[in-house]
């Protein structure tokens, strides 16, 4: 793949924008990117800043945008950069232009779940476990601490349809049952 040993394809092939409009390189970055609310998809993810981070995956700088992997990398844990490597290495040779193959859009945070590692902007349902802590006047767990001050505003993008149909032939999907990837045609 690269010789880097900071190399991570998902800036290179992949963007996230939370129901807030915010956006982050994968869903497990807990550092926003400086790309401001209501850009669009293709814009974020051809943005200045978001070509440093493609720049610091092939330079061997640590970008702040990926401290999750790091944390694990250094506690030699297996992180999520060398999952994606290992998964998407078929969507992009390093050398090319980055190329939007996939992308996470929510239109909304409706779920009927409420997982540990997820967060408010997904998950409806943790606001709602966080609203029944502060009225029972209840020590908020740790792990929701963090989400207790976010927006709760969550618009539902109906421009971003449209930005949805611009990209459908450039995605690709994954069917792991037979390791194969498949482009919509």
């Amino acid at each position: 793949m690269n010789d880097s040993n900071t190399f991570c394809i998902i800036p290179w092939i992949h963007i996230v924008e939370s129901t807030h409009g915010n956006f982050f390189p994968c869903c497990n970055s807990r550092n926003r990117l400086p790309i401001e609310k209501g850009t669009s998809i293709n814009d974020a993810f051809n943005s200045e800043v978001y070509n440093e981070l493609r720049n610091d995956t092939i330079t061997n700088k640590k970008s702040k945008y990926c401290e999750v992997c790091w944390d694990k990398e250094e506690n030699n844990i297996r992180s999520y950069r060398h999952i994606y490597n290992n998964k998407f290495n078929e969507l992009y040779n390093v050398g090319e232009e980055p190329n939007l193959s996939y992308f996470d859009l929510k239109f909304d945070n409706k779920c009927n779940l409420m997982c540990r590692m997820c967060n408010p902007s997904n998950s409806n349902q943790i606001w709602k476990t966080i609203d029944q802590y502060k009225n029972e006047n209840k020590k908020l767990p740790s792990f929701l601490k963090p989400f207790q001050l976010e927006e709760r505003h969550n618009p539902r993008y109906k421009n971003k349809k449209e930005e949805l149909l611009n990209n459908i032939y450039s995605i690709k999907f994954y069917f792991g049952n037979n390791n194969k990837w498949y482009i919509i045609q």
